[in-house]
């Protein structure tokens, strides 16, 4: 059976820990997860969104990962873009 591509939009992801902006437009912003897991330093892991140039699909839909990656130690930013 297929599985509904939009079926990630509704995945549920805690809130990132902080959002920032990296420029002007309103679209160049990044959620930042910090390690929920402390101890040896892993690398910052940066996650780039694909989505069809489709603007439902942006960096919350890729949370869940970022959660679980940041749950494994690591920081995560999940980067928006001007499209």
């Amino acid at each position: 059976m297929p599985v509904d591509p939009r079926a990630v939009l509704s995945r549920p992801a805690p809130d990132p820990d902080h959002t920032v902006a990296y420029g002007e437009h309103p679209d160049q912003i990044a959620d930042l997860r910090e390690p929920t897991v402390r101890g040896s330093a892993r690398p910052l892991v940066v996650l780039v969104h694909g989505g069809f140039w489709r603007v439902e699909y942006d960096r919350r839909h890729l949370g869940p990962l970022a959660a679980a990656l940041a749950g494994l130690g690591h920081p995560v930013a999940q980067l928006e873009y001007r499209r």
